[in-house]
């Protein structure tokens, strides 16, 4: 084991990124490209390691589908790994630019086990039998010796970038529950009355709404939603409903400020009021609880990433898809499609045997 780690180790000192070449270059962040060759190569030497594959798969959800053509990989697999090495790039270019990272034996004997629970881990969590394969150091030993180093120094940098990050909230029933109570009026249950009001009306609304009419009495008399019938009750709301938005701060027996809203192609004023609030106990909403600790987490993550990116500056090969922001945050976005039938290999693509044809 101890040998391993050593080869490991040295594999990353003797081995250093290469600089910027854009023309040759499949992904670049910062200082750092890597060339359409050698991610062709590192595509190829995991997809044909079956214990790698599997620990790749089950810790950053990469498979490794065979594409359209023969001998190639799927769109999906390259876009993703793409993604992951350029977001490990960019990172290790930001943290030796603004906190001096130096790839010394205790940084990477610590990537590698930290790597290594990572790798083991995310296995049995979701049953698969990679350890049957190999263990994961000699999964990672397995590989290429530059493409082991580079995904060490990808962790070494990525350790670094997560202890700067503010303190990600732990799912632990603790912290949920303390999250909870620091957010009490985001776990009501939410009673809401509107007013949809005419541009021609709102003075009058608003004079008669300051002469002390009542939020139902005001809905009757002004709003042209069919809820005016009923003074303008419009339903209650629980923490998981869609309109969580519309009725979140809202003031309680009183309408606040309106929005301006169009419907049937007529614009109107849309006043909100909350006309009653009942605070829901933990039990009752812990699993949206968790749900929004995940966002936050999540949403400080990729803030972190885009804002690095911005940093460091980030090119990406047309021929492996475009750079831009989606549902899925900041990353790569539809790759060039293969045929839906096969393809000769002289196509576009990436062959798994001769690890080059884009």
């Amino acid at each position: 084991m101890r040998r391993i780690f050593a080869s490991l180790v040295l594999a990353v000192v003797g081995i250093p990124l290469l600089a910027i070449n854009y023309g040759n270059a499949a992904v670049t962040g910062g200082h750092y490209s890597l060339s359409r060759y050698d991610f062709a190569h590192e595509v190829n030497a995991i997809s044909t390691n079956a214990a790698m594959a599997c620990y790749v798969t089950n810790l950053w959800g990469v498979t490794f589908a065979s594409g359209a053509g023969t001998n190639t990989i799927d769109e999906t697999t390259i876009t993703a790994w793409a993604n992951l090495r350029l977001e490990g790039l960019a990172e290790i270019s930001y943290a030796e630019d603004h906190f001096g990272l130096v790839y010394s034996s205790e940084i990477l004997s610590n990537a590698a086990t930290n790597l290594e629970a990572q790798m083991s881990a995310a296995a049995s969590a979701n049953g698969a039998e990679c350890a049957a394969l190999a263990t994961p150091l000699n999964a990672l030993a397995s590989l290429p010796t530059a493409v082991a180093a580079s995904l060490l120094q990808a962790e070494a940098a990525s350790e670094l970038m997560s202890s700067k990050l503010p303190a990600r909230i732990a799912e632990t029933d603790v912290s949920l529950r303390a999250f909870y109570q620091g957010h009490l009026s985001e776990y009501q249950t939410i009673c809401a009355s509107i007013a949809l009001v005419r541009p021609s009306d709102v003075a009058s609304f608003n004079a008669d709404k300051a002469a002390g009419l009542s939020v139902g009495a005001l809905a009757a008399k002004y709003s042209q939603d069919p809820s005016a019938t009923s003074g303008g009750a419009y339903g209650c709301f629980d923490p998981s409903s869609n309109a969580r938005d519309l009725v979140r701060g809202v003031p309680l027996n009183t309408f606040g400020l309106p929005q301006t809203v169009t419907v049937q192609g007529m614009p109107y004023s849309l006043y909100v009021a909350a006309t009653s609030r009942k605070q829901l106990p933990f039990e009752t909403v812990s699993s949206q609880v968790l749900t929004d600790v995940r966002n936050v987490n999540a949403g400080s993550i990729e803030a972190a990433k885009q804002g690095i990116y911005q940093r460091v500056g980030v090119n990406v090969n047309p021929l492996l898809g475009q750079f831009g922001s989606g549902q899925q945050g900041v990353g790569i976005y539809a790759p060039a499609s293969p045929a839906t039938t096969n393809v000769p290999n002289e196509g576009l693509g990436l062959d798994a045997a001769s690890a080059l044809h884009f």
